[in-house]
């Protein structure tokens, strides 16, 4: 093949010798340049064209391209506007257009240029699908959804369509302008598309785990254990082992949940995740050393998530793309609340170990997420041993009200107010506990109790 092409490159040689302006041999010779990425000796044959023929669309597309290639994208795009302002031109324009603001990460240009493309060419099935994948609004749900449904049936053996129309349906309670499905309406279409995919490609792990989740967040869980377990050799395998040790803490195997947190610890998206959970199991087993030596890496490793989601989600923002900004933000606030949880953690295994209270975990908790029932919890529980009643009051009424379900919370508040005389707000909080467990430590005394002091 490189024979020919020298052979090629000697015969244009040749011709462009006897006349530098034929434009067939410039576009010819410049294809072969482009592919051996000799830019310097393309730009030196253009340059050889005449000034009345530096205007040809052929040259022009050249020195864009050539522009392009070589990462002066402003000029390029100067060009190719300026070619484009003039109808029926070569589809080549509005592809090399494309890539320019790719790379210039115009998002509303490459939408403009897609949309064109699409005019030209209406049944082109991948300017349809590009142009969906684009769209990120909530608010445009139903155009976004309309605009793959072409690219869908422009592209029937093609698995992307109903991969990006998956991640739809999946991403729907983002979608606010879209009400006329429910919840379980959202799953079926989402499954829909998913199996449509995997009909095209069985062997793809990311439909495949995207299946696998789906199945888990509808609260599928042996569906998704046998699809996440399809993935335990796949790239996904860190990924999936997150998955699969929740679902083993759910089911109750407690070990096979901690050896699956402990195989994830090897991936980028879920490893303080699942360093968190297995620390939470370790606790929850009083295997407190264990818990001690994970402590400074999770709560190191929380906040390295959260710094990166953060700056991520500030990226996004500066180049107006609001709606991954917002959804990497949410990240991003939700590894803010584990590393505050963490902070916990840190207290109670401390304070196993060592039998003194590690307060400023606790502080520090709740200054990075004020939001943590646990914190107050754990705060009132130290106010309360000292005899500080009205403190430990304020702290076990703001875990309640932060956390209403907060069964603990709430016996520990009862008893508190039966301390301090408050029988009928005593009785309120104990009725709470009973309601949710009536068997919870000796909540149905208290309560026979309180009912006779009454």
């Amino acid at each position: 093949m490189q024979g020919i092409k020298t052979v090629a490159l000697k015969h244009l040689a040749t011709a462009l010798e006897n006349d530098a302006n034929h434009i067939p041999s410039i576009v010819l010779l410049c294809q072969i340049l482009f592919d051996e990425k000799k830019y310097d000796q393309i730009q030196k044959t253009i340059d050889k064209v005449s000034v009345l023929l530096r205007e040809h669309d052929e040259i022009l597309f050249i020195k864009a391209k050539l522009l392009y290639l070589t990462d002066h994208v402003d000029e390029s795009i100067s060009i190719l506007e300026k070619v484009l302002s003039y109808k029926n031109k070569d589809i080549k324009f509005y592809d090399l257009a494309l890539k320019v603001h790719k790379k210039n990460n115009d998002i509303l240009a490459q939408q403009q240029i897609l949309e064109s493309i699409i005019d030209i060419e209406p049944t082109n099935g991948n300017a349809h699908l590009n142009l969906g994948k684009l769209i990120n609004d909530p608010l445009d749900f139903e155009k976004k959804k309309l605009i793959l449904e072409i690219a869908f049936d422009l592209l029937p053996s093609d698995s992307r369509p109903s991969w990006e129309l998956a991640k739809l349906y999946i991403n729907s309670d983002d979608s606010s302008s879209n009400k006329t499905l429910n919840k379980s309406q959202y799953f079926e279409k989402a499954l829909k598309y998913l199996q449509t995919a995997l009909k095209i490609k069985p062997a793809e792990s990311k439909y495949i785990f995207a299946l696998s989740k789906l199945y888990f967040e509808d609260n599928k869980p042996d569906l998704a254990e046998k699809n996440f377990r399809k993935l335990i050799s796949s790239d996904f395998k860190e990924e999936s082992f997150f998955f699969l040790g929740l679902l083993n803490n759910y089911k109750g195997n407690i070990k096979g949940a901690e050896a699956n947190f402990t195989k994830a610890f090897g991936s980028l998206q879920y490893k303080s995740q699942s360093m968190f959970e297995f620390c939470k199991l370790k606790i929850s087993q009083k295997e407190f050393k264990i818990v001690e030596s994970y402590l400074e890496e999770l709560i190191n490793s929380l906040r390295n998530d959260e710094v990166k989601n953060y700056t991520i989600s500030k990226s996004l923002s500066e180049k107006n793309e609001f709606y991954m900004a917002r959804k990497i933000l949410k990240r991003g606030q939700h590894f803010k609340r584990l590393r505050s949880e963490a902070l916990v953690l840190k207290y109670i295994t401390l304070s196993a170990l060592r039998s003194h209270n590690d307060i400023n975990s606790l502080h520090k908790s709740i200054e990075i997420h004020d939001q943590n029932p646990k914190a107050y919890f754990e705060l009132g529980l130290i106010e309360k041993k000292i005899g500080n009643l009205v403190k430990a009051k304020d702290y076990f009424e703001k875990a309640c009200n932060l956390n209403w379900d907060y069964i603990e919370a709430h016996y520990h508040l009862s008893k508190v107010e039966i301390d301090m005389g408050n029988i009928e707000n005593a009785k309120f909080h104990i009725e709470v506990v009973c309601n949710m467990n009536e068997s919870f430590k000796d909540s149905k005394r208290i309560f026979k109790k309180l009912r006779i002091l009454k």
